[in-house]
């Protein structure tokens, strides 16, 4: 009854082999957020000094490939789900590691992992693969750990581990041995009146090596699980040169100055434009003499032939006129102490803005309505109109986000300013056509993208 009680807990929990797996070489959003918890540093601050320094993301990824393949196998759910990790691509990719990156203690498992590989390949193709009898295991283990304590990682130490756990009372395996070898010579379409002792010996002795190496690979996915965060610890430390390096810049771009637009920001349809032989991404905001990190850029359409300043049609002959859109940007601590001890909070000030329907941030701009996306606590978009269109539209955003407080200004035509523009051009012109670009006017929505991204960096 025992054994038969063995036999039907075993058969009982038969599975199918899981569909493969793999582990992939991590994309760039999971190299960004890896890095990030372990820096504690915040994702926006990582993206933007890999942005800016893309020789320090060719280093981490190498890393964070080598954590998510130790995650990998601590993570999987049984010795099948492990071996369905491996395919061509990670087995190449596990062997270039292996010296560099990979901790010597992954040793025992990747060759336990081998092993049992090669094994569940011979006997895997004939019949559905039953579960761990954890009494087996556990015995296997009582063994084994005795012997891994002395550093014995012999097999002769697998093999006497296997011999206990299998010939303990009531274990049941010769009874699944059995079956299983039944199962094997009918798949190969042997007679049994034919099998020589030689060949059952072979076959039974697959089916005992299939399980000492399905034994073997759980105790090792357990070490490996024991020593995890000391091993993905070892890894980071092989790269401290290159943390500390994140690290320092990160702790800039953390700051008000890696808050500010770049040409990655804009909208579709604009670009930076470049003044003063300065690159766009080389942009550095200016501290001003309240404090205050602040930021102009004009924003110039795309999709049109330029030089010298100016614009051109298609046939690079007809000069168009464009109004350029003026952004202005301004980050201050959201509370601040004067030198006499007054302790002055933007936040409060941005309330009663919005209480009073009205900002003061510029004088004449009326509050189109509040805004709270991206984390935002509390803020407001604004809209100042010119009494004499040509002069233009101001666009004012005020937040609050974290200890910061953001105002974004944006100085330019709106669409109908444009037409009026246009419409008296082409009245000058006499019919022969307006020169002004229309594509591009001052808007709300452009406001919005902007102080998106904005607040998007900020933590």
């Amino acid at each position: 009854m025992a054994f038969k009680g063995a036999l039907l807990f075993l058969v009982s929990m038969l599975v199918t082999v899981p569909a493969a797996a793999g582990i992939d070489r991590p994309a760039r959003a999971e190299v960004i957020e890896e890095v990030s918890r372990f820096t504690g540093l915040g994702k926006d601050a990582v993206s933007l000094v890999f942005n800016e320094n893309p020789d320090l993301l060719a280093g981490m990824d190498e890393a964070v490939f080598a954590i998510k393949v130790i995650n990998g196998f601590c993570e999987a759910r049984d010795t099948e789900a492990l071996a369905d990790l491996q395919d061509y691509a990670l087995g190449k990719a596990i062997d270039k590691m292996k010296d560099k990156l990979l901790p010597q203690a992954m040793n025992g498992f990747l060759l336990a992992f081998g092993v049992y590989k090669t094994s569940l390949e011979v006997m895997r193709d004939y019949y559905y693969i039953p579960k761990f009898d954890g009494k087996i295991y556990q015995a296997y283990k009582a063994a084994r750990l005795e012997d891994l304590r002395r550093g014995d990682t012999s097999f002769e130490s697998k093999q006497t581990a296997f011999s206990r756990a299998t010939t303990q009372k009531s274990s049941g395996y010769f009874v699944v041995k059995d079956q299983m070898y039944e199962r094997m010579i009918k798949a190969k379409n042997y007679q049994k009146e034919q099998i020589g002792e030689k060949l059952e010996k072979k076959l039974r002795s697959q089916i005992d090596d299939f399980w000492r190496d399905r034994l073997e690979l759980k105790l090792q996915q357990e070490q490996l699980q024991a020593g995890r965060s000391e091993m993905i610890a070892a890894l980071w430390q092989n790269r401290s040169a290159q943390v500390d390096a994140l690290r320092a810049k990160a702790g800039r771009a953390a700051g008000p100055e890696g808050f500010f637009i770049t040409q990655r920001d804009l909208p579709p349809g604009w670009k930076l434009n470049v003044r003063e032989r300065t690159k766009p991404e080389e942009m550095t905001p200016r501290k001003r003499s309240d404090g205050a990190f602040a930021q102009t850029v004009k924003l110039t359409p795309t999709g049109y032939r330029e030089k010298d300043g100016r614009f051109y049609d298609a046939t690079g002959k007809k000069i168009l006129t464009f109004m350029h859109n003026s952004v202005s940007v301004a980050i201050a601590p959201a509370v601040q102490t004067t030198p006499t001890g007054y302790v002055f909070s933007f936040k409060e000030r941005v309330k009663e803005n919005i209480l009073k329907n009205k900002s003061d941030y510029a004088s004449a701009a009326r509050i189109l309505r509040t805004w709270t996306e991206n984390g935002v606590e509390t803020g407001y978009l604004a809209l100042e109109d010119q009494a004499d269109f040509r002069r233009g539209d101001k666009y004012v955003a005020v937040f609050i986000k974290g200890n910061w407080y953001v105002t974004i200004e944006i100085y330019g035509f709106s669409l109908r300013d444009l037409e009026r523009l246009a419409q008296d051009e082409e009245a000058r012109s006499k019919g022969r056509g307006s020169g002004y670009i229309l594509k591009t006017p001052a808007s709300e929505e452009t406001l919005v993208h902007l102080a998106r991204a904005i607040a998007g960096k900020i933590r």
